[in-house]
């Protein structure tokens, strides 16, 4: 079990991170902690970036998943 504790919490918070992303890095992504803690959480475009970039499918029809 994953023990997130106040001051986790509120490490993530000043670094823009909700308690729920942060939780979810820890205990369903298995994230180490201070990674869970300090990585920034992606914009939409870069979520649709990476994935335009892994997906041969997303390169072929980029404009429709750019809106």
């Amino acid at each position: 079990m994953i023990i997130i504790t106040e001051e986790d919490y509120q490490q993530a918070a000043k670094k823009g991170i909700s308690r729920h992303t942060l939780r979810n890095r820890l205990r369903k992504l298995k994230w180490d902690r201070e990674r869970a803690i300090t990585e920034p959480v992606m914009t939409q475009q870069e979520v649709t970036a990476k994935a335009a970039a892994a997906t041969p499918f997303r390169k072929t029809n980029a404009l429709h998943f750019m809106k």
